[in-house]
């Protein structure tokens, strides 16, 4: 029998999750070692110990033959919340390569897999004999004249039994039913012969031998149970193993990681006082740093304000200028018409001299030497007069007027009036692709004033697609 039967030849899962189904491990092994079918259907992957069963006897008996599990789709279950489901779809695409196939719903299997080409197909998780008889229906066609169909769950106990469903299809068929677990039934759409397996003979023959197998199995079955769980000890055993030398030597060296410890808060302590004194230098730096800021602004203000007065100085007496070369130019034109006039005049020019006031009586000696002096000049002997100097002017001075403000006459210049803004307002809504401007304003402690007027600035823009994005620097201010 141990020739026969190759379960009971150290047969162990490589795929054992200790499910419901692992009573019947050993025969699905033998079963699909018997008969050696091309094509395996699971309609029902469970915790997959059966597929991968499957997959494993057609691999070590070199079967050149094919394994395909179909999902079955519950209401509120989606195929990525199917923890088994996915992990057995990794497993077996690691392990078993083109020999198993998944398909996520039964339509798609059915769509894709050739009439008459099953020779094996397991209906699990059924709960209702309803279902079993749709799947039936629906997977007819797609088995073989002499296929084998496998149920597993007749031992539950519902008002629509899947046992009586599936009996009542089985008819005059062979069938074989074992009940350990939640029990497994067997139909086959043929009769054993002389050349049959002997599997096969012992299931479905003239005097079959349920009982005999059920008790075999059920050996079987809990040596394969005792082994994963030794196996399972001793993996435990070895892990525990390795975490007490892992602690023995936490133990031994125990001394050393203390003192490397204490080694490092001391290392740790001595960086905490360095980095202390870095920043307090930094802040004390960064103080500094900001009073030269201070400064800088305020020079750059007064040297401003110095330039503005200098270039207002040089607008005034370059206006001075222009209006003393016209007052010269004048003084010259009245000079030339005066010199004319006393040209012309009968008395010598004297009608023109400017009085200089009422007249003083002089006294008669005065008068007397007066006349002695015109004497020599009316007689035609005296000298040429000495030329009168003309009295130096004193210069004049320019009064400094008040230093203009920049950035006002800039803006009365360039700043568009309130109907040009409204012009802009009415454009900027025709604007075929209106994007969002993001304005990114950093702040440091900003007086309130500044931000409110910042604030009123970007509120009154013509452009209403805007968002102002304000990130704060870590002011210490409130």
């Amino acid at each position: 029998m141990l020739d026969k039967l190759p379960s009971l030849r150290g047969f162990q899962p490589k795929f054992y999750s200790g499910g419901p189904t692992r009573f019947y491990l050993p025969l699905l092994y033998d079963l699909v070692a018997s008969i050696k079918p091309k094509s395996i259907v699971t309609l029902g992957f469970g915790d997959g110990q059966v597929f991968f069963t499957f997959g494993q006897a057609v691999r070590e008996d070199r079967i050149d033959g094919q394994c395909l599990a179909i999902r079955r789709a519950r209401a509120g279950e989606k195929e990525s919340d199917d923890l088994a489901w996915n992990q057995g779809k990794d497993y077996g695409e690691e392990f078993y390569g083109d020999r198993v196939r998944f398909f996520a719903s039964a339509s798609a299997a059915l769509a894709e897999i050739a009439d008459g080409s099953v020779e094996l197909l397991l209906l699990d998780d059924c709960d209702s004999g309803h279902e079993v008889l749709s799947d039936l229906d629906a997977w007819k066609k797609k088995l073989r004249p002499d296929g084998f169909v496998l149920l597993h769950g007749t031992g539950l106990e519902r008002e629509d039994s899947p046992k009586a469903a599936f009996a009542k299809w089985i008819g005059e068929r062979a069938s074989a039913e074992f009940s350990d677990g939640l029990g497994l039934a067997l139909a086959w759409q043929s009769l054993p012969d002389a050349s049959s397996p002997y599997l096969l003979k012992q299931l479905f023959g003239p005097s079959p031998k349920i009982k005999e197998l059920s008790g075999i199995y059920a050996i079987a079955a809990a040596r394969i149970d005792a082994l994963d769980r030794v196996a399972r000890a001793e993996a435990t055993g070895a892990a525990l193993e390795i975490r007490q030398v892992w602690l023995d030597s936490l133990l031994a060296d125990r001394g050393k990681v203390q003192e490397i410890m204490d080694h490092q808060a001391r290392a740790i302590a001595d960086l905490e006082q360095r980095m202390k004194l870095l920043v307090a230098t930094q802040a004390e730096q960064l103080h500094h740093f900001e009073n030269l800021s201070r400064d800088r602004a305020k020079a750059q203000l007064v040297m401003d304000t110095q330039h503005e007065q200098l270039r207002n100085w040089v607008a005034e007496t370059d206006k001075l200028k222009s209006q003393i070369e016209k007052l010269k130019t004048q003084i010259k034109d009245q000079k030339q018409i005066l010199s004319s006039a006393k040209k012309a005049c009968r008395k010598g020019g004297r009608c023109f001299q400017i009085p200089g006031g009422p007249k003083t009586k002089r006294p008669l000696s005065e008068k007397i030497v007066r006349e002695l002096r015109r004497l020599p000049r009316n007689l035609g002997i005296s000298r040429a007069p000495e030329p009168i100097q003309p009295p130096a002017q004193a210069p004049a001075v320019v009064a400094p007027s008040q230093p203009l403000d920049r950035y006002a006459v800039w803006i009365n210049e360039h700043e568009p009036n309130e109907a040009a803004l409204e012009a802009q307002r009415r454009a900027s809504k025709q604007f075929q692709a209106r994007v969002k401007i993001s304005l990114l304003t950093p702040v440091y402690n900003t007086p309130a004033h500044y931000l409110d007027e910042m604030f009123a600035s970007v509120a009154a823009q013509t452009y209403d697609n805007w968002e102002l994005c304000i990130v704060d620097g870590g002011s210490d201010r409130r």
